[in-house]
């Protein structure tokens, strides 16, 4: 609890893929992540490759730059995790990740990007959301809840967006397409 560093202060996960190999995924389970800063990116955790969170709390965690509580540079997977109150002065006030996210059960309250879009969650590739809650998740430009920059097509299925603000829109697909199916908004 507590700590700074420059990438992801709590867990740093460097994956090295050399010549016929394939890095790994991490996998963490049933962790509570509080309270730790970074000057760069993920202010709790740092991936360099895919990883996976399960029944996992993270809160009060920040960053300079890009996602407040994680910054997966590949894939990232999550089911039954709570993400309160994170922050980033960059983009993604919870979770930024690059080629895939896909969400169950995952909760995403009162989290922030100060300068920038993307109050709970960043996607540059594909987003797949199921019973998935924004609550609460600020940014100062677009994007209260979610930004999706990628051109694969993402899905929120059964997922709720409740008083999500933001300068421009709550949720931004600047580039791909989103489908959404049983998809409810209160207060947006």
């Amino acid at each position: 609890e507590g700590n700074l560093a420059t990438n992801g202060v709590a867990i740093y996960i460097a994956t090295a893929e050399t010549e016929g190999s394939v890095a790994g995924t991490a996998t963490i389970t049933g962790a509570t992540i509080i309270n730790h800063s970074a000057t760069t990116n993920g202010g709790a955790i740092y991936a360099n490759g895919a990883l996976n969170t399960n029944n996992t709390v993270f809160y009060k965690n920040s960053t300079k730059s890009q996602g407040g509580a994680i910054y997966a540079s590949k894939t990232y997977t999550d089911e039954g995790s709570l993400f309160i109150e994170n922050t980033a002065e960059g983009q993604s006030g919870a979770v930024q990740a690059g080629d895939k996210i896909t969400l169950n059960k995952t909760q995403f309250i009162r989290n922030e990007s100060t300068a920038n879009r993307a109050g709970a969650l960043l996607v540059t590739g594909k987003l797949e959301a199921i019973e998935v809650l924004f609550e609460g998740n600020k940014a100062k430009d677009n994007g209260g809840a979610v930004v999706i920059t990628g051109a694969d097509a993402s899905v929120f299925d059964c997922c709720t967006f409740n008083e999500n603000v933001s300068g421009n829109r709550a949720c931004k697909a600047s580039h791909g397409r989103a489908r959404d199916s049983k998809r409810i908004f209160f207060g947006e």
